[in-house]
C-alpha cells in the first residue's frame, strides 16, 4: 500500500467577515487562491471570526501581505485533513 500524503491546509484567522473579505481581495490581487469560511468552533472561542484557508505554498506570503496591508491576523493554524489543528502563529 502506498502511503497517502496528507495535504496540509493553513487557516488564517481574522476578526470579522469584513476583514476576511478585505484580505481575500489582497490575496486575489497577488494571484493567491484561498477559501473563506466561518472559523471552526475548535479554533475560536465563540465570536464571529472568519478564516481564510490557504495551501502550504502560499500561507507565509499571505501573512506578509496582511502585515503590509495593516490587516490584523489573529492566529494561523496548520491542519492535515484530520480534526487536529496546530497553532503556528499567535
Amino acid at each position: 500500500y502506498e502511503e497517502v500524503k496528507k495535504v496540509k491546509k493553513y487557516y488564517i484567522v481574522l476578526s470579522s467577515v469584513t476583514t476576511a473579505q478585505r484580505m481575500s481581495k489582497v490575496l486575489e490581487k497577488n494571484q493567491i487562491r484561498c477559501s473563506m469560511i466561518h472559523t471552526p468552533h475548535k479554533l475560536s472561542a465563540g465570536g464571529c471570526s472568519y478564516s481564510l484557508i490557504l495551501d502550504e505554498k502560499s500561507w507565509q506570503k499571505a501573512v506578509l501581505l496582511a502585515e503590509q496591508n495593516r490587516i490584523s491576523v489573529k492566529a494561523v493554524y496548520e491542519n492535515t485533513g484530520t480534526d487536529e489543528f496546530t497553532k503556528i502563529i499567535d
